[in-house]
């Protein structure tokens, strides 16, 4: 009984770290009437029969906030990070379906059958596959071409620390991205107990940070 709830308490511990890892990043505005209205009329605008009188609501909503109806802010936001392994096979009767490992509930309450056979997903052959996709995704931050700030070209010259426009060269994608997506491969490792994948995130994720 002991043992039953130290595994509910770990699982939601990992649930929470998988979902703060791949949280979505909040608006320039911290307005909790404008959070609100956004997640309000999202909502209300999934019924197809109330999608106009919902798009009035929204625009009436806005310009009481002085908020512009098209701006970034004004944009929903899912919160829920989403993480999708596309054509994944299943090896007893070659069904194929994509798998979120964020958001699908089967895959959160630890179910991998195939919902077509109802056996059970070579887990080992899918966190070789995560793991080749965080590779992947090192390598190619490791192999980035550099651009200038100023006039946004590629650095064309190993040898040249300004460009010819005298701009200084920068990464094409940050450091701060190659993070983000470590943190929830990361989350999703923990929650779905995949050690390989674990240690090579975890080997990866002080490299990420050292700039």
């Amino acid at each position: 009984m002991e043992e039953d709830e130290e595994d509910e308490e770990g699982d939601l511990a990992a649930l929470a770290l998988l979902r703060a890892s791949g949280a979505a990043p909040s608006s320039h505005t911290v307005s909790p009437a404008l959070e609100f209205a956004k997640y309000l009329c999202h909502v209300l605008s999934l019924d197809e029969r109330f999608q106009h009188d919902t798009m009035l609501l929204r625009r009436s909503i806005m310009k009481m906030l002085h908020v512009r109806e098209f701006s970034s802010d004004a944009s929903f936001t899912n919160p829920c990070i989403s993480f999708s392994l596309p054509t994944t096979v299943c090896t007893f009767c070659n069904h194929t379906r994509s798998l979120d490992l964020c958001r699908d509930p089967e895959l959160l309450a630890h179910n991998w059958n195939c919902p077509s056979c109802q056996q059970p997903y070579n887990k080992g052959q899918i966190e070789m596959t995560l793991v080749d996709i965080v590779c992947r995704k090192n390598e190619r931050y490791q192999l980035q071409d550099l651009k200038c700030k100023n006039c946004h070209l590629p650095k064309a010259d190993s040898m040249r620390s300004r460009c010819a426009c005298s701009g200084e060269y920068g990464e094409t994608k940050s450091a701060q991205e190659l993070l983000q997506s470590m943190k929830v491969i990361h989350g999703i490792a923990l929650y779905h107990n995949l050690p390989w994948l674990q240690e090579t995130v975890e080997w990866l994720l002080p490299q990420a940070t050292a700039e």
